[in-house]
C-alpha cells in the first residue's frame, strides 16, 4: 500500500531512489545509532537537547499516521468488492490472526518482562508501571471508550480504535451515497471518491517525508540515554530487542 511498508527504497514521489537503495534506511538507522553512542558520552548532559529531535519527529508521525490511517480505511471500503460470506470469512480470520498475535505478544512480554530493564532508568516508567499494577479491566468501559462522542476528539487525541470505527462508518456510508447516487443517476459521489484518494495520497506522501527524519530521531534519543545514563540502559534494551526477536520468529 504505501511506499515505506512496501520498499523502504522507494521515493515518497514514487520510483526507487538508487542512492537510498544503496544505503537504505534501516543502515541509514543503524548509522545514527551507532553516532549517538559515540556522540552521547562525548556531550554527557549537554546531550539531553538532542532527546527533542526524537520527539519532534514522533510527534510528526502521529500527526500524519493518524489521518493516513482514516482516509487508508475509507478509500479500501470504498474501492474493495468482498461480499457476504467472503467478509465474513475475512473477518473471522482477520480477528482470529489478532487474537493469535496477542496471546503470543502478551505471553513473551510476560516472559521476558522488559519494562523491569528501564523502568529504574526512567521516573515516567516507574510511575506508570506503579499505577497500572495493581489496575483492573473494565470491560464495559472500555468498549464504551471505543465509541467516539465527536469526529475531533479521536484524532486530536490518536485514539486508533476509535478512528477505526469512524473510518469504518463513513466508508460504508460513502458507499451507501454512492449506490443511491448511482440509482437516481447522479455523479457527486466521485469528487468525494478522488477528494478521499487525493488526501491519502498525499498523506502518505508527507509521512515518507517525516520517515526519512527517524535516523536523526535514533540520533538524539540514543545520544541522550547515553550521555545522561552511560551504557547501562543498552541492557535494558537488549530485552527489549530479544522479546521483539522472539516475537517476531514465533509470528513469522
Amino acid at each position: 500500500m504505501a511506499w515505506y511498508t512496501n520498499d523502504v527504497n522507494r521515493d515518497p514521489e514514487g520510483g526507487t531512489d538508487p542512492a537510498r537503495r544503496r544505503f537504505p534506511l534501516y543502515a541509514q538507522i543503524l548509522l545514527g545509532m551507532g553516532l549517538g553512542l559515540v556522540v552521547g558520552p562525548l556531550l554527557g548532559t549537554k546531550a539531553l537537547v538532542l532527546g527533542t529531535l526524537g520527539k519532534i519527529v514522533v510527534q510528526l508521525i502521529k500527526g500524519a499516521a493518524t489521518p493516513l490511517l482514516f482516509f487508508a480505511i475509507v478509500h479500501a471500503v470504498l474501492t474493495t468488492q468482498i461480499r457476504g460470506r467472503a467478509a465474513l470469512r475475512l473477518l473471522f480470520f482477520a480477528t482470529l490472526n489478532a487474537c493469535i498475535a496477542l496471546a503470543i505478544g502478551l505471553g513473551i512480554s510476560n516472559f521476558f518482562t522488559p519494562g523491569r530493564s528501564l523502568s529504574k532508568f526512567s521516573a515516567a516508567a516507574s510511575t506508570a508501571s506503579a499505577s497500572y499494577a495493581n489496575k483492573k479491566i473494565d470491560l464495559v468501559a472500555t468498549l464504551e471508550g471505543f465509541v467516539p462522542s465527536n469526529f475531533v476528539t479521536p484524532f486530536a487525541e490518536n485514539l486508533v480504535l476509535t478512528i477505526v470505527i469512524l473510518a469504518l462508518l463513513f466508508g460504508f456510508g460513502l458507499r451507501r451515497a454512492r449506490r443511491e447516487q448511482k440509482e437516481s443517476g447522479g455523479q457527486a459521489f466521485q469528487a468525494v471518491e478522488d477528494a478521499v484518494a487525493t488526501l491519502f495520497r498525499v498523506l502518505e506522501v508527507v509521512l515518507g517525508w517525516v520517515i526519512r527524519l527517524v535516523p536523526f530521531a535514533v540520533f538524539g534519543v540514543v545520544a541522550k540515554a547515553v550521555g545522561e545514563h552511560g551504557y547501562a540502559p543498552l541492557k535494558g534494551l537488549a530485552v527489549y530487542v530479544s522479546a521483539w526477536a522472539a516475537c517476531f520468529c514465533t509470528c513469522s
